[in-house]
């Protein structure tokens, strides 16, 4: 499997065949993540493919239609129906190099059981330490802790998005330093100066009577959009703003109905995912993120590059280190409503330059992450 996928450059040397495991492609920091590197790497004259576990999707079309996709075709995409399939990929699989993210240990454990040979990258995203506390049985939590640092310390490089991130693999694992790499995500590209005028449609981004909020990301426990709904029910008694909540997930409907038990449904939108989120901050006054954990969070970076102002939660990790101890946006602790709703209101008043947020975003252009990911390619492929 694989070698028709190689590209032969004109000196006749073969590049190697890198294959990235991106799990589905429903809406995802990380999956936007991983389909730019996919066609930034393709676009730079890698020889890359994509193994899912599931090809259906919004996002299935933001990959380059150039890029090969092995579909495992997995209905359900979990980590406990991920083993088997992706054991039977590794089995036939000639890649040189496999680069996963999100289901790193199914990953590396069907790497090792089908006596795979490629090398192995490790992308970590978000803080593992906080998603293995979610457990609330204490031997399934130790488990996890040392089969996680086990199957990690196989991995020929491991990629730790921010230097939190890095900071916590190298204190939870007895990990070789020389193997973790730092590596921002590429968020900004080209594209992104297009994207930010495209027209959205939403009658609320025409209507500058009102300050717009807005929330963008997977509505999940982790990201504390309950929190922010919270907070803005406190704000909304001293400022008439409204509040827009980009994206889609399980929390959905929980969501829904707090927002309605605190009478704020017409004050309140949620839009669901929108492919193109740049198009939707680029109207927002601010942008605000309720995280509980994070890994580096693409939404304040593309919130920077249009221009508004942001608040966060000072949650591990990456919030600080992209808003450089608070120079960038205002910066509370996690699940603190009384100071979320503070910061927001500091933050509509007074707002932060433009063009400065827009200088820091460029620190994450997708050229800087593309170059230190193809150097550290033709390094574990030597």
């Amino acid at each position: 499997m694989g070698n028709n996928f190689r590209e032969v450059h004109k000196e006749g040397i073969k590049s190697p065949l890198v294959t990235i495991l991106i799990p589905c492609f429903t809406f995802g920091g990380v999956q936007r993540v991983m389909i730019a590197l996919a066609n930034g790497l393709g676009h730079r004259g890698f020889s890359v493919r994509v193994v899912t576990l599931n090809v259906n999707g919004p996002l299935r079309n933001s990959l380059d239609e150039k890029i090969p996709i092995h579909d495992l075709a997995v209905a359900n995409v979990r980590y406990r129906n991920s083993l088997l399939p992706l054991i039977k990929f590794f089995k036939q699989d000639d890649s040189d190099i496999f680069i996963s993210s999100l289901f790193n240990e199914p990953a590396m454990f069907a790497h090792a059981l089908a006596r795979n040979k490629s090398k192995i990258i490790a992308t970590i995203h978000g803080s593992a330490r906080n998603e293995i506390k979610v457990e609330k049985r204490k031997l399934v939590r130790l488990i996890a802790g040392i089969f996680s640092r086990l199957l990690l310390n196989r991995a020929d490089a491991v990629v730790a998005v921010s230097n939190g991130v890095r900071d916590e693999i190298l204190l939870d694992r007895s990990i070789d330093p020389n193997k973790v790499h730092v590596i921002y995500n590429p968020v900004i590209n080209e594209d992104s100066f297009a994207m930010i005028k495209e027209p959205t449609g939403h009658p609320w981004l025409g209507d500058r009577a009102y300050p717009l909020i807005m929330s963008v990301g997977r509505l999940s426990a982790s990201k504390g959009t309950d929190v922010l709904i919270k907070a803005f029910h406190i704000l909304k008694k001293e400022v008439n703003a409204r509040l827009m909540i980009i994206g889609d997930g399980e929390e959905m409907i929980n969501l829904k109905t707090l927002t309605e038990k605190l009478g704020l449904e017409n004050y309140v939108a949620f839009p669901g995912f929108q492919k193109n989120p740049f198009a939707f901050m680029a109207k927002a006054d601010l942008v605000a993120l309720a995280s509980r954990t994070e890994g580096l969070p693409t939404i304040l970076i593309e919130a920077m590059f249009c221009g508004a102002s942001i608040v966060s939660t000072d949650c591990p990790s990456g919030p600080r280190e992209i808003l450089e101890d608070g120079r960038y946006g205002g910066l509370v602790k996690v699940d603190d409503i009384q100071g979320l709703a503070d910061a927001m209101k500091h933050a509509l008043a007074y707002p932060m330059d433009k063009e400065m947020l827009r200088r820091r975003s460029l620190d994450f252009f997708e050229d800087a992450a593309l170059d230190k990911y193809a150097a550290l390619l033709k390094k574990i492929a030597e």
